[in-house]
């Protein structure tokens, strides 16, 4: 048996295929970012093309946001390899061991290095002194990889999350 849960909506969210994206307005480390997501959802936020960028970027406010990409190598905070990239100009740079990504919400005249930003682009920054908002991500469904009888799986999700998964149409 496995058991799957569902996700619920709230302000500052939004969905896309399978995942529900939350824009958190608490300005944090990186890691602290990541703390939280995983914490409160899944993780911080994975971009893997154009179209999941621009849904992102359509509910979020502010000049800066943490997203889940880190450098060395570059991967996602969950560990996948990044194959979908959207720097920004001379990004990544590694100035003074610049390892977390951030991304732009606004276009900026000058985003302090005397260069213009534009909505969506990513930037590196040092994870531990830039305090953002950051961009979690949420799986709506979730598989328990443990075997359980039915009223065992209700039980588990239920305590864990909201409830088992009801399938409605073939």
């Amino acid at each position: 048996y496995f058991s799957i849960k569902s996700c619920s909506c709230f302000l500052g969210s939004r969905s896309s295929g399978d995942l529900k994206y939350h824009f958190k307005q608490e300005n944090k480390t990186w890691f602290e970012a990541r703390d939280a997501c995983r914490e409160n959802y899944t993780d911080l936020v994975r971009i893997t093309s154009q179209q999941e960028l621009w849904n992102i970027t359509s509910i979020t406010e502010g000049k800066k946001v943490w997203i889940g990409l880190y450098q060395n190598p570059l991967q996602w905070s969950n560990g996948d390899e990044s194959s979908f990239q959207y720097w920004d100009t001379n990004e990544p740079n590694n100035i003074a061991n610049d390892v977390c990504v951030g991304m732009y919400l606004k276009n900026l005249s000058d985003k302090g290095d005397g260069h213009p930003s534009e909505v969506g682009k990513w930037s590196d920054f040092r994870c531990n002194t830039n305090h953002y908002y950051f961009l979690c991500y949420k799986e709506k469904f979730f598989l328990v990889k443990e075997n359980k009888s039915w009223f065992d799986a209700v039980k588990y999700c239920q305590e864990h999350y909201t409830d088992l998964v009801s399938v409605t149409s073939p």
